[in-house]
């Protein structure tokens, strides 16, 4: 019952911080189409799309798909952290966290669903 809790808390919380993260996105002001999109909003759609991707591949491989979502967190939370208009630690934890928990998270259902 334990590992069943686990699975779902990870799997929501991953659900979660990626709506967290697109809507900081849109937050950030997606621009029309006839504009040249910027290659802060460029880099920050391309993590997100990773990190989709990494969360939908933890569904089916908790281990490999929890490694792939702690570093699309870091790399999500460094992006962040180098932005120029809002960077800093506070951003790296801001923007890391929300996808590198459920990632810890997948990675320990697999370690008990090994044992």
């Amino acid at each position: 019952m334990k590992k069943q809790i686990i699975k779902w808390l990870a799997r929501l919380l991953g659900g979660a911080g990626l709506i967290f993260i697109a809507v900081n996105i849109f937050d950030d002001g997606v621009p029309d189409l006839k504009d040249r999109i910027p290659a802060g909003l460029r880099s920050s759609l391309l993590l997100f799309l990773f990190s989709v991707f990494a969360w939908i591949f933890a569904w089916f491989r908790e281990k490999e798909g929890g490694y792939a979502l702690m570093i699309a967190a870091i790399i999500y939370g460094l992006n962040r952290f180098y932005s120029p208009d809002r960077g800093g630690t506070i951003a790296f934890f801001y923007f890391a966290l929300p996808l590198f928990v459920p990632g810890i998270l997948f990675w320990w259902y697999s370690q008990l669903k090994e044992n």
